[in-house]
């Protein structure tokens, strides 16, 4: 007899737990339903449009003051950089040309030897 009490509260309590969840199954499909009916109406809604493109301007106006600041450092570095590379070519050009008249005497010292060999 106490086997059969104990068996009759086991499925009294499965049955409402069973209950409990078929309820929170219930719950959670009304939700998603609820979810969904929102998402199809937010897609459909032509405001859509509208509010991302004034999020596109809120964020193009955040932007815009870096942008002009790098800009401006860009060129004030250009301005101090300028200077360096004109001293740096009057300087090196000097070099450049003794080298290239360097090269264009070996070359005809070169040229004549080879011209003698030949002939």
């Amino acid at each position: 007899m106490k086997f059969f009490i104990a068996t009759i509260v086991v499925i009294a309590l499965a049955q409402e737990t069973f209950a409990q969840e078929a309820i929170n199954l219930d719950v959670i499909s009304q939700k998603f339903e609820e979810l969904k009916t929102k998402l199809v109406d937010l897609l459909n809604n032509q405001d859509l449009g509208q509010h991302t493109h004034a999020i596109l301007e809120e964020r193009k106006n955040q932007i815009e003051p870096m942008i002009n600041k790098a800009q401006e450092q860009i060129k004030n570095m250009k301005e101090q950089i300028e200077p360096l590379s004109t001293n740096l070519r009057a300087q090196v050009q000097p070099m450049l040309q003794m080298f290239q008249e360097q090269m264009e005497a070996t070359l005809k010292l070169l040229s004549d030897r080879a011209n003698v060999l030949t002939n």
